[in-house]
């Protein structure tokens, strides 16, 4: 379905444009938005009412989507894209599309209970039956099966703020099994939104934690909670910078050329890094704003120990990029790239006062956000230079992060 930010009107027109209020402009939106809404809850009914196996959420889908695209501080869409992914008996999909409608501007009410009580389902099935170590492929490959069991323990487990008593060995299983899930192209986007969802826990748990009434017997539970998701995300950003160290020494072995095909360092990308750099990117903003607090460490001394190898392991990164590539050479993006676009009003990353962190959706006046890459006059980059944009803005992180620990 076409999206709502490519419908344009030709000079052929009966009409000649008119200029209205933003006022008015943003009640005609929002009227778009909620009958497109609606008109998927509609198509969703009709799937629903039907006695067949395979039902066809496309039309049900698009409408969500598009509408998501009109008004994106609302999670709205998202909250309606997890009933869709919780009648299939998606439970990865639904928890996603819960934490999106709630890391938002505008949560959608009834996303949280919900939430809870998905996880609170998962609590049950694991307490009769945890995870073991042969659930991965039988011949050592990834097993997305595997994955998504570990992945929906640890967040359940995470949620309540107890841990497990097995939680670190499964957390080294979970981020052992998405690097395996690196390797593949088609497990690109179940890469990229896991980072999302642990980002938006992380954001909830700490929301919860301000907002919920402060009594010594649940401010624990919240704080333990906060605490089990900075440790999820501090360790698997570890993980993921891990693969692009191996991927950047794996180039430099071989010895391909740093401006292969004329495209200032294009020639040392891989496909592994190609589909990792994204969601590392999303890390290195989380990062940006997150820094102040890691750096003056925390109450729990396993986190302030998986926080003190991250550091040695992200200088040790943008050491190796800095040798790999010239960061005078690489491009600049002036649009928002595809993870941007599907993160804008997304809180963790789309709502900071870190001026940094607001480059990366605006443009340098931090006020006019910047057009999408699909969008009317941009002409959007080679792939492969979209690649080392993204790994210029690594370096860029990296150069805010150190000038701010100097001043």
């Amino acid at each position: 379905m076409e999206n709502a930010t490519d419908v344009y009107f030709t000079a052929l027109s009966a009409d000649k444009p008119t200029r209205v209020s933003e006022d008015l402009r943003q009640a005609v939106l929002r009227s778009c938005y909620q009958t497109l809404i609606r008109l998927g809850d509609l198509s969703r009914w009709r799937e629903t009412q039907l006695v067949m196996k395979n039902r066809n959420w496309g039309p049900a889908v698009g409408y969500y989507q598009l509408a998501g695209t009109i008004d994106t501080p609302s999670g709205a869409c998202h909250h309606q894209l997890a009933v869709i992914a919780q009648v299939d008996g998606d439970q990865f999909r639904t928890i996603y599309h819960l934490y999106r409608a709630m890391a938002v501007a505008e949560p959608h009410p009834g996303a949280r209970g919900n939430l809870q009580l998905e996880l609170s389902k998962i609590v049950e099935v694991f307490a009769m039956e945890e995870p073991t170590m042969d659930e991965s492929g039988r011949d050592g490959s990834f097993s997305n099966d595997g994955f998504i069991k570990s992945f929906l323990c640890i967040h359940a487990a995470s949620y309540i703020g107890s841990g497990l008593p097995e939680h670190e060995e499964l957390e080294d299983r979970m981020n052992t099994q998405l690097i395996e899930a690196s390797q593949q192209r088609s497990m690109e986007r179940l890469v990229r939104e896991t980072v999302l969802v642990n980002l938006a826990a992380e954001y909830c748990a700490g929301m919860r934690l301000r907002e919920d009434p402060s009594s010594e017997d649940s401010l624990q539970p919240l704080l333990g909670s906060l605490l089990c998701f900075m440790r999820l995300n501090i360790r698997t950003f570890t993980a993921l910078l891990q693969v692009l160290q191996s991927e950047l020494q794996l180039v430099g072995d071989v010895g391909t050329p740093a401006d292969g095909e004329g495209l200032s360092g294009s020639g040392s990308i891989t496909a592994k890094m190609r589909r990792i750099l994204p969601s590392i990117r999303h890390y290195s903003s989380w990062l940006l704003s997150q820094a102040a607090i890691l750096a003056g460490g925390t109450a729990d001394s396993l986190l302030n120990a998986h926080i003190r190898d991250f550091g040695n392991v992200y200088a040790h990164t943008l050491n190796s990029l800095i040798a790999s590539f010239n960061i005078h050479e690489l491009p600049s993006i002036n649009y928002l790239l595809e993870e941007d676009e599907d993160t804008i009003g997304f809180v963790p990353l789309d709502s900071s006062e870190c001026e940094r962190m607001k480059l990366r959706y605006y443009e340098d006046d931090l006020v006019t956000q910047k057009p999408r890459w699909h969008g009317k006059g941009v002409e959007r980059l080679h792939p492969k230079k979209e690649m080392l944009g993204r790994i210029k803005d690594l370096l860029a992180d990296g150069l805010w992060l150190h000038t701010q620990e100097v001043s």
